[in-house]
This record gives C-alpha cells, sequence and structure tokens, in this order.
C-alpha cells in the first residue's frame, strides 16, 4: 500500500473503509494510519471547539478548542488498555497499533460526524442564545449523533478485521465504557456551553454527567 493513501484515509475513513480495513488487518504501514486518523480526529475536534469557544465567547474561545480534543482523545488513551485486554482473554493477538487504529476507527467517525454536524448545531444555538439548557442539549444531541455513527463504524471495522462470532459483543461492551468515560470528561472539563473562567471542575464538587443532564431534561418536562 502506496503512502499516497495515508492522506486521504485521515479525513475520508468512510469512502476508503476497505483499504483502511486490509490495513488493519495485515498491519502495513499501521504507524502512519495511527496518525493520519489520530491527527484528522483532533483537527475535526478543534473545529467544533474553536467554533463553539467563538459563539459563547469569553475564556471559552481559547479554552474549547482544547478541551473538545483532550476529551476525545484523552478518553481514547485511557480506555485503550481496556480493548487490548478484552481482546487478549478472547484470544486475539493484536499489537498495541492495531487496537490503537481500532479504537481510532470510531473516534475519526465520530470527529468527522461531529464536524458534518457543527454548521447546524451552530446555527440552532445561535438563534436561541438566551437559552442556555437548549444549547446543551443541543449540542449533547450532535455528540451524541456522532458517537452513535462513531461506533457504527467501529463495529464494523471490529467485524471485518477480527471476524463476526466474538467482535461484536467484545466491542459493544468497549463502546458503552468508552461513552462513560467520554461524558465523564465531559462534565469534569465544565460544560462549553456557558461563559466560564474555570477550565476544569473541581474533583471534589460531586455530580456526574448523567446526573446533570438528567436535571436538565426533567426541567424540561411537563
Amino acid at each position: 500500500m502506496t503512502g499516497l493513501l495515508w492522506p486521504r484515509l485521515g479525513l475520508n475513513v468512510f469512502a476508503e473503509r476497505r483499504r483502511l480495513f486490509e490495513a488493519l488487518r495485515t498491519g502495513e504501514e499501521l504507524a502512519p494510519l495511527v496518525r493520519r486518523m489520530a491527527t484528522g480526529s483532533f483537527l475535526c475536534a478543534l473545529a467544533y471547539g474553536a467554533v463553539l469557544g467563538v459563539q459563547i465567547g469569553g475564556w471559552q474561545v481559547f479554552s474549547s478548542p482544547v478541551k473538545l480534543p483532550l476529551i476525545l482523545l484523552g478518553t481514547s488513551v485511557l480506555c485503550l488498555g481496556s480493548l487490548y485486554v478484552l481482546l487478549a482473554l478472547a484470544g486475539f493477538r493484536l499489537r498495541w497499533l492495531q487496537v490503537a487504529g481500532l479504537v481510532l476507527c470510531a473516534v475519526t467517525a465520530s470527529s468527522l460526524a461531529m464536524a458534518a454536524l457543527l454548521p447546524v448545531a451552530a446555527f440552532w444555538t445561535f438563534t436561541a442564545q438566551n437559552d442556555r439548557h437548549l444549547a446543551t442539549l443541543t449540542h449533547s444531541a450532535a455528540f451524541f449523533i456522532a458517537g452513535a455513527l462513531g461506533a457504527r463504524f467501529g463495529l464494523e471495522a471490529a467485524t471485518e478485521v477480527l471476524g463476526p462470532e466474538k467482535s461484536a459483543r467484545l466491542m459493544v461492551a468497549w463502546m458503552l465504557l468508552y461513552g462513560l468515560v467520554a461524558q465523564q470528561m465531559a462534565w469534569l472539563f465544565r460544560p462549553h456551553f456557558h461563559p466560564t473562567d474555570t477550565f476544569m471542575r473541581p474533583v471534589d464538587s460531586g455530580g456526574s454527567a448523567l446526573d446533570s443532564l438528567a436535571k436538565i431534561l426533567l426541567q424540561w418536562l411537563p
């Protein structure tokens, strides 16, 4: 596989999926693949954070472009070891780079979907600037949709690379773990939907991402 493929793979995993899966199976030029996908994920998250920060204003202009890539890729780093162990216990003998490639399949697909949803989410929240709860729910919905698309693509990649027998259950279990960690990471680094000069929520402040979202939803119920 030629090196000319990699610049396209980093930002277009959907169109190049067959070549991508083959690279993950064989391990050929795997390090460039991982770098390209990580770069693509970082750039998409950076773009979403930048637009969101400009829209909200204040210190979010500077902190939001840092927070979203940190949450997206930081969660990947935290959860990489768990997927490696799960695959090893199931009998798969994959190298760390192959596991990282599987992780980045889901992450890159999610980040591309975030970038695609950004214009709609930004327009919707811009036209309702005085409703912080609406902004929170809108962007949370965009993140949920992006996560669902990423999970679907990650499951497809796992099925192609590992086979259909055990990969589905393993990847679904790991993706649930990833989603919970990502939600808590997003809550820890404070919501990105209103001006604040605090970069990170105090660890001893109590609560969780699910608790905060449930309170918002309850306020909207009649």
